[in-house]
């Protein structure tokens, strides 16, 4: 089943500390992804209907302490005989009690600043359908040292819809300055593992788009401080990166040509 993400839900799940209950949240999305129907999904998981004016569904897993899920059924405007899952709130129990009655509105009650992991970031844009709505994308090509410039993160088949693709030239792309490649570096500037990252191999691809929504909606983002750690050379891993990278990274890459006045046919191989 498909996925809808709550700014509620995204702000509440930045917000798990808790590495096993962020594992068991995962977890919990993965199993509504490959469900291919809603009877079916109540078979893999926990599910209780509370509150018909607000949705009301609810999940429970994990446990020491339990965790709960809110989530409504929604249309699927691609396909009517099929249901969305939107998914409200996440929180364990005794928070949870709080709000289960409490609209989605009503329970945020100030403006938050919404940092998500790369996985959320991903299914986020994919369930969205709209690539180029976030300055926070990154493409993390993590591998070990012994391994760098062997291993490519590959995105899985089916992810990438853009046709006819060109085959861009990566050190071309670097040298105009369309991309970055960086070296590895956490999304969140106030997470302890920050810069944890730098010297294990890892590397970030950003994008000029990236470059120039972080300098004008959010001067602290990790993007800033990302690209003072360049790759200048290519690495191996990155050969052929616009023929595996996502659609969102391959349309901020097209975006970063034309900002440059790049034609595409000077950087392709």
């Amino acid at each position: 089943m498909k996925i809808e993400y709550t700014p509620r839900y995204i702000k509440d799940y930045s917000n798990i500390k808790d590495a096993r209950a962020k594992k068991d949240t995962d977890k919990v999305e993965r199993l509504i992804n490959t469900a291919p129907n809603f009877v079916e999904l109540h078979k893999l998981l926990d599910i209780k209907k509370y509150d018909p004016g607000l949705g009301g569904y609810r999940i429970r897993y994990s446990n020491k302490p339990e965790w709960r899920i809110r989530f409504e059924l929604i249309d699927d405007t691609n396909n009517p005989k099929e249901k969305v899952v939107k998914l409200q709130m996440v929180l364990p129990r005794e928070k949870y009690e709080k709000y289960a009655h409490i609209s989605i509105n009503e329970s945020i009650e100030t403006p938050f600043k919404i940092i998500i992991s790369e996985s959320q970031y991903i299914r986020l844009m994919e369930d969205l359908n709209n690539p180029m709505d976030d300055e926070l994308t990154r493409y993390s090509n993590r591998i070990p040292p012994s391994e760098v410039g062997e291993v490519t993160y590959r995105y899985k088949e089916g992810r990438n819809t853009v046709p006819d693709r060109m085959d861009f030239d990566t050190q071309k792309l670097i040298d105009c300055g369309a991309i970055v490649i960086c070296k590895g570096m956490d999304g969140d500037p106030n997470s302890p593992t920050f810069k944890k990252h730098l010297n294990d191999g890892s590397t970030n691809l950003i994008t000029l788009y990236n470059i120039e929504h972080a300098k004008k909606n959010d001067s602290d983002s990790w993007i800033l401080e990302a690209i003072k750690h360049p790759v200048t050379v290519a690495p191996k891993s990155w050969e052929n990166m616009s023929l595996e990278t996502y659609d969102g990274k391959y349309n901020q890459i097209l975006w970063s040509l034309k900002k440059l006045g790049i034609p595409y046919e000077d950087v392709i191989k």
